[in-house]
């Protein structure tokens, strides 16, 4: 199984050598499957067999699920006024952007953005504007979030205080809350974030 995006059969059998490739079997199939791959200019990949579902789920994530992504990207520049025609080419460099960031630097310093440098403040204006324009991402946004927190943590940019805050809102958020909880916190200032810490993280 090539781990390579074939939305244009040509292209993607252009873009097979140096991709890896999933192998799964027993040998002598699994050196002769091996031995394949190396000739096709790829790398093999060794899947457990019990462990192929898993393997399939994150290979479309990490393609097909970044296309979804992209979408819905654009979908919102496209609530913001930003012509369809100019979405995807404004989009495009960021992205490659990113992408050059995670082959360069790896996880967790890759990792960019508002969560990343503890900005709650964004994070509050992020959520207001999908309570406004786009409620039924807020959980989507969510999920995300608690993982940009932890990537965060992994790369020492955040520390516990601002981790806990962070969490602490997406949380509200998800449960109904809304940014205007998020406001409320934001306005109690050190002392509320230290109360938030103390119930979000206890």
């Amino acid at each position: 199984h090539p781990l390579q995006s074939a939305a244009d059969p040509e292209e993607a059998v252009r873009a097979l050598p140096g991709s890896y490739f999933g192998v799964e079997a027993e040998e002598p199939l699994l050196g002769l499957l091996e031995t394949l791959v190396s000739r096709l200019g790829g790398k093999p990949l060794r899947v457990p067999g019990e462990a192929k579902g898993l393997y399939h789920l994150a290979a479309a994530l990490a393609s097909n699920g970044v296309v979804a992504f992209f979408a819905l990207a654009a979908d919102l520049f496209d609530r913001a006024g930003i012509p369809p025609a100019e979405s995807s080419q404004a989009l495009l460099p960021l992205l490659r952007g990113t992408l050059e960031n995670l082959e360069r630097l790896g996880l967790p310093r890759a990792l960019t953005g508002p969560i990343s440098r503890g900005d709650h403040g964004t994070l509050l204006r992020h959520l207001d504007s999908l309570g406004r324009e786009a409620p039924e991402l807020i959980a989507l946004y969510c999920l995300l979030g608690r993982r940009m927190v932890a990537l965060a943590c992994a790369k020492g940019s955040l520390d516990d205080d601002g981790a806990c805050l962070m969490l602490r809102t997406l949380a509200t958020a998800e449960k109904g809350g809304g940014p205007e909880a998020g406001r409320e916190i934001n306005a109690g200032g050190p002392e509320a974030g230290r109360e938030i810490k103390e119930k979000a993280c206890a």
